[in-house]
């Protein structure tokens, strides 16, 4: 069997200020990224709309690479979940041993890199069965405004849109 690929996503994040809010000098987007990534703040907890179970995201793993022009880090979901140990002794699934666990897996955890430059803002991540593009989108926007709220920074609102232009990501990949 051949091995699976998965396909690699784009999108672009964007910060803006709540309205109303006085102009304030803000930090490039390399330096805001690093001290959230650096706060360990980037979490947060949210019921899952189709089991109602409640899930733990967590963007960890960020390190800024040498050039200081990407990030590369990790974004991904834990839920309670029940696993079925085999029993070998009886030969069975039903008398092995029931685990609980609030646990994370690779179908609910995809890699992403983020180009810092403030005029690029790009993001790029690969897709699981469980975490979608719209999904990974709206995990990684909650956890950036999580982070900046409870590191009490300068408020602003964090976007992560997906860039679906075929074009676009032809141009910013050539260039890269």
């Amino acid at each position: 069997m051949a091995a699976k690929t998965r396909k690699v996503r784009f999108a672009r994040i964007n910060r803006r200020r709540p309205p109303g809010q006085e102009t304030l000098a803000m930090r490039s987007f390399a330096e805001d990224l690093t001290v959230l990534a650096e706060s360990h703040l980037t979490q947060f907890t949210q019921r899952d709309p189709q089991t109602a179970n409640m899930r733990t995201w967590t963007a960890a793993d960020m390190s800024v690479q040498a050039d200081g022009d990407f990030m590369t880090g990790v974004l991904g979901f834990s839920s309670p979940d029940q696993q079925k140990l085999f029993d070998s002794d009886a030969w069975s699934w039903v008398k092995g041993e029931t685990i609980d666990l609030d646990a994370a897996t690779r179908r609910t955890v995809a890699p992403f890199a983020i180009d810092l430059r403030d005029g690029q803002r790009w993001v790029s991540f690969a897709p699981t069965a469980s975490l979608r593009p719209t999904t990974f989108a709206s995990g990684l926007e909650h956890a950036l405004n999580r982070a900046v709220g409870a590191a009490g920074l300068i408020p602003t609102e964090w976007e992560v849109d997906l860039v679906t232009s075929r074009s676009e990501i032809d141009l910013w990949l050539l260039a890269h």
